[in-house]
């Protein structure tokens, strides 16, 4: 067993891929884990996982940065890991530099940055594909130079698979022992529970809330909304639609409470908006639905129809056509016995093949080749 160190300068302590999946399958694999994360606090153990806060501050993006730097590289060097898991692209001179000092270090790319960069409103239009071309020679540079890239699709295993040394694919699925555990009992069939929709997920314009929004008011359905928003703009125009009467908001919710209201909805919704990134990403909420046995409304892009259609837990609609997530709310809501086929359907899915228990064996095996 090795000494590992997960290093993020952007990432919350409990965040669902780092802490609750990566680093506890690696405390459970006997392994010494370190979690090094940008908020202030004191040392502390959690389920065999030491959690290091350095107190990053706010302010502009460049003094930010500087401080991670510094503070995340010494941090590093006083734990002396034999293996460092990096998760933010701006800490990649970071793992660079551990590299030169004889260490292991692994990029986890949790987004495709370029492709995300081509979508961002707030940057010039003509200045995207430069940044976006720029962005990503620089990622394989210093990815060329690591022991392994981490990846949770199959188009950045793939993309990566050229550049880096081992190019490894962790999906980032649903652990399904936050339903299958002693209170498993609780989850009743998709049919029989309260007529209501829910989306649980980060709150952006490019995620389709305000199209949720209306739609579940028109098809006469109550939406309840989980998660933070990140445009204070784009906040104070879904709360000035008439149609928000009929949202229920719950703000940033735990994996408790996230379980809870899961089993006291009807039906998931993942409705993000076609743009490049999300075309070839896999929305976790999709598969914490499909575990938590409800059938899904989501945006038709190839991938997502794959994996909706050949478990057959839900529908497929265009994000930006209203009149087709209303329809398909209604003939969800109407139909009893297919909203639960749709569920048993997809959490049988979720069971057999889209869980974290899959995934965490490649993990593992990287990490066992690596020290």
């Amino acid at each position: 067993m090795g000494k590992i160190a997960h290093l993020t300068s952007l990432h919350p302590a409990r965040d669902p891929r780092i802490y609750e999946k990566e680093c506890r399958s690696l405390a459970l694999a006997g392994h010494e884990v370190h979690l090094v994360v940008p908020q202030s606090g004191s040392e502390l153990t959690e389920e065999g996982i030491q959690l290091h806060g350095l107190g990053l501050p706010a302010g502009s993006r460049l003094k930010r940065l500087r401080a991670a730097w510094e503070k995340v590289w010494r941090k590093a060097v006083e734990i002396d890991a034999d293996l460092y898991h990096i998760h933010d692209p701006e800490l990649l001179p970071v793992a660079l530099r551990l590299k030169w000092r004889g260490k292991k270090a692994i990029y986890d790319a949790h987004e495709d940055l370029p492709r995300q960069l081509r979508s961002k409103s707030w940057l010039p239009a003509g200045l995207r594909p430069l940044l976006a071309f720029a962005v990503e020679r620089v990622e394989h540079f210093f990815a060329s130079r690591l022991d392994a890239v981490v990846s949770p699709t199959p188009h950045l295993q793939q993309r990566f698979a050229g550049i880096a040394r081992r190019s490894v694919q962790v999906a980032n699925f649903t652990r399904m022992e936050q339903f299958d555990g002693p209170s498993s009992t609780l989850l009743s069939e998709a049919g029989e529970r309260p007529p209501k929709l829910i989306y649980v997920g980060t709150l952006l314009k490019v995620r389709g809330i305000a199209e949720m929004v209306r739609a579940a008011a028109r098809a006469g359905a109550p939406l309840h909304l989980a998660g933070n928003w990140h445009d204070p703009e784009y906040e104070a125009h879904c709360k000035s639609l008439p149609e928000w009467e009929n949202v229920k908001f719950h703000g940033y919710i735990g994996p408790d409470k996230k379980r809870e209201l899961l089993n006291d909805s009807r039906i998931g919704l993942v409705l993000l908006h076609p743009i490049e990134n999300y075309l070839l990403a896999w929305p976790v909420k999709l598969f914490e639905y499909m575990a938590a046995g409800l059938p899904v409304i989501a945006s038709d892009f190839p991938l997502w129809r794959e994996i909706v259609e050949d478990a057959g837990c839900g529908i497929c609609v265009n994000p930006l056509d209203e009149q087709q997530i209303v329809e398909a709310i209604q003939r969800l809501m109407q139909d009893h016995a297919l909203c639960r086929q749709m569920g048993k359907r997809g959490r049988k899915a979720a069971r057999e093949k889209y869980n974290w228990e899959s995934q965490e064996k490649n993990l593992l095996q990287l990490y066992e080749e690596l020290l």
